[in-house]
């Protein structure tokens, strides 16, 4: 959600450090179905954010995730917070097969009381030590 009017995308690189970077939250569409369910937008997001040449691919990929994830890191945004699906996002063995079960909150519906969960238990996360390797790098080189 861009802070100027006229634009669809935030431009990260001119987020002032008095600010916070985000994917998602919780009434919004993780990462992964927002691309999913938002053709057009994904296919304008691709070419202009990105910088990607073709048709933008159907579903999220962990590569395309992590750079994502990466632009967020590396912006001048003092805070950067991130969900853990979008942070799975970028593993095709830790994420959840469906990106719809990624969903924390449905807004206009009052029965969904935020239904989502952990998937992974916190011993197969620590298990996944090239994951979190991937992570710790992210993290220090973009020097969060």
């Amino acid at each position: 959600m861009p802070k100027q009017q006229g634009f669809e995308f935030t431009h990260l690189e001119a987020n002032p450090i008095r600010s916070v970077c985000t994917i998602s939250t919780h009434d919004m569409a993780p990462l992964r179905l927002w691309w999913q369910e938002q053709p057009e937008r994904r296919q304008r997001y691709y070419v202009t954010m990105l910088q990607k040449e073709g048709r933008a691919p159907e579903q999220l990929p962990a590569h395309l995730a992590e750079e994502i994830i990466a632009r967020h890191l590396y912006c001048p945004s003092m805070l950067c917070i991130l969900s853990l699906q979008d942070w799975l996002a970028m593993d095709m063995e830790l994420r959840r097969k469906h990106p719809q079960e990624e969903r924390i909150n449905v807004p206009n519906d009052p029965f969904n009381r935020w239904q989502y969960r952990m998937h992974l238990t916190i011993e197969e996360l620590l298990a996944a030590t090239k994951y979190n390797q991937k992570v710790r790098t992210m993290i220090q080189r973009s020097r969060r």
